[in-house]
Order: structure tokens, then sequence, then C-alpha cells
């Protein structure tokens, strides 16, 4: 990230200036180190974003391979009607969508890089580091919140297809008798 890019931030520049030239090396590393952690909350929430998809899968497969659903000619099990599997296929596909979207990658800011820190007396350059990045920092925690949101979109989904499979199965069952 460029230093031009956030030098116009007042807010993050104004913090930056009002922290102590001497706590300035502290408060870059303990920045450093909430990037980081931001990173290793990213990768959780793509591993739970890919073991959703898994499981959504499961649940189809399952409830196919067990014989609860039969799509196709008549035989053992419950024919879903196409409502049903129209609705299965595009709760699924949503799934898989939105897994998609949770795995892409974003621009992650680590560092204040090295531009920072050129022709600029030391305190003047740590505080621009720090404006940079608590910028990033910003940037950073909205990408996980966007994260967040489609992972329980996701979740919800998955429900959503049990519903779907259960209650299809439940009405066919219950015509049977």
């Amino acid at each position: 990230m460029k230093y031009d890019e956030f030098a116009e931030n007042p807010t993050a520049v104004k913090l930056s200036q009002a922290i102590a030239p001497e706590l300035l090396p502290e408060v870059l590393a303990m920045m450093r180190s909430d990037a980081a952690a931001m990173d290793g909350t990213v990768g959780n929430i793509r591993g739970r974003a890919a073991g959703l998809l898994s499981t959504a899968a499961l649940v189809v497969a399952l409830g196919t391979t067990l014989g609860a659903i039969h799509i196709g000619a008549a035989g053992n099990g419950v024919q879903l009607d196409w409502v049903a599997t129209t609705l299965l296929l595009l709760v699924a596909f949503t799934i898989g969508i939105l897994a998609a979207l949770i795995q892409r990658p974003r621009p992650w800011v680590f560092s204040p890089g090295t531009d920072v820190f050129m022709h600029r007396e030391p305190i003047a350059a740590r505080q621009g580091a720090v404006a940079i990045l608590e910028q990033g920092r910003a940037k950073n925690a909205a990408h996980i919140a966007q994260m967040l949101r489609l992972f329980n979109a996701s979740t919800i989904l998955l429900g959503i297809e049990v519903v779907i499979i259960l209650s299809d199965v439940l009405i066919h069952l219950i015509w049977k008798f």
C-alpha cells in the first residue's frame, strides 16, 4: 500500500499524530500483530466455508444414497417433485457461489510498505506507518465482516436445504398413508 493512498485519511493521520513518539514502535508492532491475527480469522472463515459446502453436498448425497430421495422413475424411496428439486438445486448452487465468494482473494494490509520510510524523519515515518496500518486495519475488518455475512447466509441456506429435503420426504410419506 502506498503512503499517498492513506495520507488523505484525516482520522488515521490524527490518530498517528496523537501517539507519543516513543510509543510508535510498540504501536506498530501491535498493529502488525493485529493484521496477522485478522489473517488467521480469514483462514478460519475460509476453512469453515469449505466445510459448509462439503456438508451441503453431503446432505444431498446421503439423502439419495439412503434412498430417502429418489429423483427419476418411481422406485424405492421418495420421488422429489420438480418444485423441491428446483429449490434444492438453487439452494445448493447458491451455497457454492457464497463459498466461492468467501474463498476469493482479497487485498490485505500487513505492513505499511517501505515507501512510507523513504525521505522522511523517523517520527514522521512512524506516524505515516501508523496511519497506513490503521486504515488497513479498517479495510481488513470490513473484508472480514463481509466474509462473515456470506458465511452466515450459507449457514442459513444449509438449513433451508435440509428443510426442503425433509419436508418433501414427509409430504410424500404422509400421502402414502
